[in-house]
């Protein structure tokens, strides 16, 4: 009897904690295919997601390789050495026949030497004129003492002067005209002088063109250079001296030159070969 009601109660306890799989409720069934599609929608949705992001990474890594090409190809023809150009290069100051010859050389250009060395030869004795080195001023200074030719006014003579070193707009057309136009001449002012450049002249000079023509009101006409570094008086005031000394036993010594402005800058004429 025992035996039995022991087997019974076993077969309720079996009965009771049986899984119940075969036979679930709707409410359960629903839910599930709720999770089951939520759970699709959400890998969808990381795919899209990461699908973008490589889209995006991708763009920016063609971004990227772009601009490495570019400042790859800006350091290639920076270190890319090109041929240099056909150009010399010379200094208007003081610029001497041979040194012109060597740059037309330098350059293989025929010219015409005959009227380069008939320029060079009338430069320096045009006019009978004569170049005194002064021992008290830079190597590069010259007093210009002129065998007196015939100038209308002091300011004729003293643009004369002035005009003399480093007249790049002759230099340009001289070198046109011996090399048929072949090159191109540029001038380039020299950036390294910041004041104003002056030249030496003879009192001498400037006393001998005053007593042909006692007239100095012509200089107030002179460009703005001259008025600054005040040519008109430091002249003046050299002729009432030289009158003093004719007139008195004084016998202060008179400069023996002065200095005014330089017409032309001094620069760079690059010549180029065409």
């Amino acid at each position: 009897m025992q035996e039995q009601q022991k087997e019974i109660l076993t077969s309720e306890i079996n009965l009771t904690t049986s899984s119940p799989s075969s036979s679930s409720s709707p409410s359960t069934k629903a839910v599930n295919n709720d999770t089951l599609k939520m759970s699709n929608t959400q890998q969808l949705q990381s795919k899209s997601a990461t699908a973008v992001g490589a889209a995006a990474a991708a763009k920016l890594d063609i971004k990227n390789l772009n601009e490495s090409l570019k400042d790859l190809e800006t350091k290639l023809l920076k270190n890319l050495k090109l041929p240099d150009p056909c150009t010399v290069t010379l200094s208007t100051n003081n610029l001497t026949e041979s040194s012109l010859v060597q740059a037309l050389d330098k350059l293989q250009i025929a010219y015409n030497q005959e009227l380069l060395k008939v320029y060079f030869k009338k430069l320096s004795n045009n006019n009978n004129s004569s170049i005194i080195n002064n021992n008290n001023s830079s190597s590069s200074s010259n007093i210009y003492t002129i065998s007196h030719q015939e100038f209308k006014t002091l300011k004729d003579f003293l643009l004369y002067v002035s005009k003399r070193q480093g007249n790049y707009h002759k230099l340009k057309r001289l070198i046109g005209k011996i090399t048929q136009q072949q090159v191109i001449v540029q001038f380039k002012e020299d950036p390294s002088i910041t004041e104003l450049e002056m030249v030496p002249v003879r009192v001498s000079d400037i006393l001998h063109y005053w007593s042909q023509c006692k007239n100095l009101e012509c200089l107030k006409d002179l460009d703005k250079r001259f008025h600054d570094a005040n040519i008109l008086g430091k002249i003046a005031n050299i002729i009432r001296q030289a009158h003093q000394r004719s007139s008195s036993s004084s016998r202060r010594p008179l400069p023996e030159f002065i200095s005014i402005p330089q017409y032309y800058p001094t620069g760079f004429l690059t010549i180029i070969k065409k």
